[in-house]
């Protein structure tokens, strides 16, 4: 992940699941991108070829700028999270009631029962004891839960509108273009997972919110060659 190689620590290979690890050829001319089990285990464990490491560092580029890095497809992510997130207020709006509901009732019967305790009326055994722990172990898990319904209602993303989308790509693409390798790579951390190699294919991964994230972070301002989002990983 440190490397300073564009996709080197992302990158998969679609037939064994190991790292794409750069290699130079013989000549030391050309960077390959190599999977690590062929490199150390040979053909036959392996068969996976090595792809040029400016061609595959070219394609992915082209295919973050024309398939991500469009308007069309971040508003079409934008309204499927709002529409997601909604209905996970709803439910968890219901279920944080519930939680505390029960919390409440949880401590009524505590309180009842050290109150019968000090009054005499019961007595201390085994019995009461384990019931008591139960009681107090059951009150730890519904704290936890009210804590993390209650977060998840804080998640951090801010409204937007097209402006700040068009800021958003213009400024992803001013890095991906530029020659500084480390943003570039950086950026792409921020919105991918993993991007799987074969002999005729490439698939990338990421999370539709880290995009949305990214976007409603971007600062509107007079350029967009220094946006907010690259002070993330500074």
């Amino acid at each position: 992940m440190r490397s300073n190689t564009l996709l080197t620590g992302i990158l998969k290979c679609h037939k064994c699941g190991g790292n794409l690890k750069i290699s130079t050829g013989k000549g030391g001319k050309y960077s390959y991108y190599k999977c690590s089990n062929r490199i150390n285990h040979g053909v036959d464990y392996c068969d996976c070829p090595p792809v040029r490491s400016t061609k595959l560092d070219k394609l992915i580029i082209e295919g973050f700028l024309s398939e991500v890095l469009n308007e069309k497809v971040i508003e079409e992510i934008l309204g499927e999270i709002k529409d997601n997130l909604s209905l996970i207020t709803k439910n968890d709006k219901i279920d944080l009631l519930s939680a505390s509901r029960n919390l409440i009732n949880n401590n009524l019967k505590i309180n009842k029962l050290y109150e019968l305790l000090s009054e005499g009326t019961i007595q201390a055994d085994e019995t009461l004891t384990s019931h008591l722990d139960n009681l107090k172990n059951e009150r730890i898990l519904l704290k936890t839960k009210i804590e993390e319904l209650k977060s998840r209602t804080k998640l951090p993303l801010k409204k937007f509108g097209k402006l700040q989308i068009r800021a958003f790509i213009n400024a992803a693409k001013n890095i991906f273009m530029g020659k500084n390798k480390e943003s570039a790579k950086q950026l792409l951390l921020q919105l991918v997972d993993k991007i799987e190699v074969s002999d005729s294919e490439i698939k990338t991964s990421g999370t539709k919110f880290s995009l949305i994230e990214l976007v409603s972070q971007t600062k509107m301002g007079t350029s967009s060659e220094v946006p907010i989002f690259v002070t993330m990983w500074r």
